[in-house]
């Protein structure tokens, strides 16, 4: 399953207010997409309340992936900018295993997997050139 975004912004005397809620979809959306450019997609990962965004360059190759919302009690260091840049470069014909071009993290391989995982099915529904 995937979850959709939808924020509310309100302009305060200490700035802007933003809420957000997470709507459960049944699929994974495109979030942002342009002809060209890259595209964000959403997913969510088979870990509680876990969210990410993966933006794929118009090659089907990653650019970036974000986790926006990690509630696990354990396995935080999925969140880390350097265990998510392993992911740049990677398309829908890279192993992306957990293991072997993708690092475990330890004491949190599950987390690890289950992200990694997510990663994955973005890539096969959306990381084709266009």
């Amino acid at each position: 399953k995937t979850v959709r975004l939808i924020s509310r912004a309100r302009r305060t005397k200490a700035g802007v207010s933003l809420r957000v809620r997470a709507e459960v979809l049944d699929r994974a959306d495109i979030l942002a997409s342009v002809p060209g450019t890259s595209n964000i997609i959403l997913f969510h990962t088979d870990l509680m309340g876990t969210f990410g965004t993966v933006s794929i360059d118009p090659g089907g190759r990653i650019r970036r992936v974000d986790i926006l919302q990690y509630r696990e009690s354990y396995g935080g260091d999925v969140r880390s900018p350097s265990w998510l840049a392993q992911f740049v470069g990677k398309t829908s014909t890279s192993p992306l295993k957990v293991g072997s071009d993708i690092r475990n993290i330890s004491g949190a391989t599950l987390s690890s997997i289950h992200v990694t995982e997510g990663v994955k099915r973005v890539l096969a529904a959306y990381g084709h050139p266009q």
